[in-house]
């Protein structure tokens, strides 16, 4: 009886089949995870957008309150709009920080001694706005809407200059 051999030295369909499914379950896998991995970092990416749009604003209302010869004032309810007048009173320069809560937004609006007037938006995404005047300390509390309409919280403290 004689027997015959096979070529031994292939890959069964089996076998072929076998290593796709694990190549597939893996790259799925990997998609899946990069994918995850992606809307992680727009998520944070977002979140910072909106931390620097705070940062920017408080810096801004800061430099403001910081400028030599202000004098602060607020409503003495709740805390806004904040004024802001520079040197004499007669001298008319003056910058107010007023927040719209159907609008979102927090603008000021500077009035130069000539009587010029220059109003600007500083944020279209602002939640809330509480400044507190009392003497020369002004406490800002800020709260801007992430994408999602995350709230975002910011606050700092600064004092009027000491002349």
């Amino acid at each position: 009886m004689t027997r015959t051999r096979l070529n031994e030295k292939g890959v069964t369909l089996v076998e072929a089949l076998a290593v796709l499914a694990i190549i597939g379950f893996l790259s799925g896998t990997i998609l899946f995870l990069l994918q995850q991995t992606n809307g992680q970092t727009a998520q944070l990416q977002r979140q910072e957008q909106t931390a620097k749009e705070a940062r920017s604003i408080l810096n801004h209302m800061v430099q403001a309150i910081r400028k030599e010869l202000a004098v602060a004032t607020s409503n003495a309810a709740g805390g806004q709009p904040l004024k802001l007048v520079y040197g004499d009173e007669k001298d008319g320069h003056s910058l107010i920080y007023t927040f719209d809560s159907s609008t979102h937004s927090l603008v000021y609006q500077e009035t130069q001694s000539d009587g010029t007037v220059r109003t600007l938006t500083l944020s279209d995404k602002v939640d809330g706005v509480t400044i507190i005047v009392e003497g020369s300390k002004i406490s800002i509390e800020l709260v801007l809407l992430g994408k999602g309409g995350k709230p975002y919280p910011a606050a700092t403290t600064a004092y009027l200059p000491d002349l």
